[in-house]
């Protein structure tokens, strides 16, 4: 059990040595940045980076300071190219629901899906109107966005 362990062991450290930053591979792109709308950071906002030649797309969502980070799905990194950038932050108003042993509870009506507010303008929303673009290079890719109305 001691030798599959250590065998484990070392084919992870294998593994982990081509790897850049953060547990991705070197010949990836790592990608972080911060997003601010009118000089503020953003928090909870998406940020979608599309791929303008290679039809690969990654996300990733900002924290409380508008900072974020890449994946391809569950894999860190974005493969190298050219990018065209949305980000989205929406709001939906707070559906309350009546307990089920409430007389009208069948007849209330779910919540509109059309009542989500964009927060930020819609132009940053749109593959085809955002006017944020980024090329990416293999290793570490600090790519800042800033929004304005």
């Amino acid at each position: 059990m001691r030798i599959l362990l250590a065998m484990a062991t070392v084919a992870g450290l294998v593994t982990l040595s081509g790897c850049a930053a953060e547990g991705v591979p070197s010949d990836m792109a790592s990608v972080s940045g911060q997003v601010t709308y009118n000089d503020s950071p953003v928090a909870d906002a998406t940020v979608i980076f599309m791929g303008s030649s290679n039809n690969k797309s990654a996300a990733g969502k900002t924290d409380e300071e508008g900072k974020f980070s890449l994946a391809m799905g569950t894999t860190p990194g974005v493969e190298p190219g050219e990018y065209v950038v949305t980000v989205t932050k929406t709001e939906s108003p707070k559906q309350e629901y009546l307990p089920q042993d409430h007389p009208d509870y069948a007849s209330q009506r779910p919540p509109r899906q059309n009542q989500t507010k964009q927060l930020l303008p819609a132009k940053y929303a749109s593959g085809k109107a955002t006017p944020l673009k980024a090329t990416l290079a293999e290793g570490e890719n600090d790519v800042p966005l800033e929004l304005e109305d």
